[in-house]
């Protein structure tokens, strides 16, 4: 019998992952995982919750594991993450192996885990996001370090999964007004008050957003069959976008 079909988002308790959770239900997907390490706050009867330490190697894949026995996810959201501010006197490398656990190690093994069933039905989407941050900013050395690695991450996923009808992408936002932000920004700090040359009230919401995909072109299109390549070179929803909507490639990656 086969398995009820599912997009899984990760971090979707608050914040910019309920903001794409509720922007793919709003759309009528039929099944979205929540997989978090916090209960939501919020329901839907199409929304499934996993709680996971998702910075742990071995709940990461026991989680990985009970949810694709449930469900063939053909559609992942890698959006779950960390800051850890930090400068280069400051930063720890127990902050390293944290956030690069949630923003790398989780990634690479919830991308494991479903591929089984995105070859198996000829189709996949995976967005990962990313960060403006990956291009290098204060205190910021070890989530920095962590989100360029995505961007890597994802551009090698893309060449090598092209070909199976599987598509990645990433979405590099700015500042988007959550909890996470606020944690790590608090009110009056020098780059809250002008993060990225913004001003505070000039950054983007979660929900107004549409969980940072909705200020790109067609953001839904990247769920749906058919969708070409897309190449993001240097885009940073939050501090200005631009994008470019590639044909398909000969092989299906570019």
């Amino acid at each position: 019998m086969s398995l009820p079909v599912a997009t899984l988002v990760t971090g979707a308790s608050s914040g910019i992952g309920r903001a794409i959770a509720e922007m793919l239900l709003a759309d009528g997907v039929t099944r979205v995982i929540n997989v978090d390490y916090a209960e939501p706050t919020w329901s839907h009867p199409n929304l499934t919750f996993f709680q996971a330490d998702l910075t742990n190697a071995d709940a990461t894949r026991a989680v990985a594991a009970q949810v694709t026995s449930q469900f063939a996810v053909t559609r992942l959201v890698n959006n779950a993450g960390a800051t850890r501010p930090g400068t280069a006197d400051t930063a720890t490398a127990e902050d390293l192996d944290y956030v690069v656990g949630l923003t790398l190690q989780a990634t690479m093994l919830l991308t494991q885990a479903c591929l089984p069933a995105m070859r198996a039905a000829g189709f996949g989407r995976i967005v990962n996001m990313a960060s403006r941050a990956a291009l290098g900013k204060p205190e910021r050395v070890v989530y920095s370090a962590a989100k360029a690695g995505l961007v890597g991450m994802t551009r090698t996923l893309a060449m090598e999964l092209g070909g199976d009808g599987i598509t990645v992408n990433a979405v590099a936002p700015g500042p988007i007004a959550t909890e996470l932000f606020r944690k790590s920004n608090p009110e009056g700090s020098e780059h809250t008050a002008h993060p990225g040359k913004h001003r505070r009230e000039e950054n983007g919401n979660a929900g107004r957003c549409g969980a940072c995909l909705a200020v790109l072109p067609r953001p839904r299109e990247w769920f749906r069959d058919g969708t070409s390549a897309v190449r993001l070179r240097r885009n940073h929803a939050g501090g200005g976008t631009r994008i470019r909507k590639l044909p398909a490639p000969r092989h299906g990656v570019e």
